[in-house]
């Protein structure tokens, strides 16, 4: 049950399987506004609310109050994007990751891929595996990799291939 705006934020951020830093990113907060709000130190603005509707398509109404449907609109187009965990043999300097057939889906609504400008078509999910980027991205999550994406933007995370290596 997530009957307080607390539980409600880590309900939506879990639902988007985001870490808190990524989740802060898309919301353009802090990562520790997103803590507080989750450890209920602070409240959920109207503002915020709005946002994430926007972004997240949850209703404002249950953001705020926990009061009717959860969804603004339950038929939101999402994108699959394909899950491709078999990293090591994947990062292989001369691999073809177009061939990689995905073991599975994840469903990503459009409103997020157009706000982070994912190219669907160029677009793969990985599972993180180890710890250097923690606490922002910790093992065990998912990451989104756009491999059109070939220029640098300050304040970005990137795959970067080294060798047989690939890194976030």
């Amino acid at each position: 049950m997530v009957s307080t705006e607390a539980q409600r934020l880590k309900h939506i951020r879990n639902t988007s399987k985001l870490s808190q830093a990524g989740f802060a990113e898309n919301l353009n907060i802090s990562q520790s506004r997103v803590r507080d709000i989750e450890l209920g130190k602070q409240g959920i603005t109207k503002e915020l609310a709005i946002n994430i509707e926007k972004i997240y398509g949850f209703n404002l109404r249950w953001i705020l109050t926990g009061e009717e449907e959860i969804y603004s609109n339950k038929n939101e187009a999402c994108e699959k994007i394909p899950i491709l965990d078999e990293i090591e043999r994947i990062v292989s300097i001369n691999y073809n990751i177009e061939q990689e057939k995905p073991k599975d889906y994840f469903n990503i609504p459009k409103t997020i891929l157009n706000q982070i400008h994912a190219n669907i078509k160029t677009s793969y999910i990985f599972t993180v595996k180890g710890c250097s980027m923690a606490p922002g991205i910790q093992d065990g999550d998912k990451a989104l990799v756009d491999t059109s994406k070939k220029q640098v933007v300050n304040d970005k995370i990137y795959a970067i291939r080294i060798e047989d290596t690939l890194m976030l």
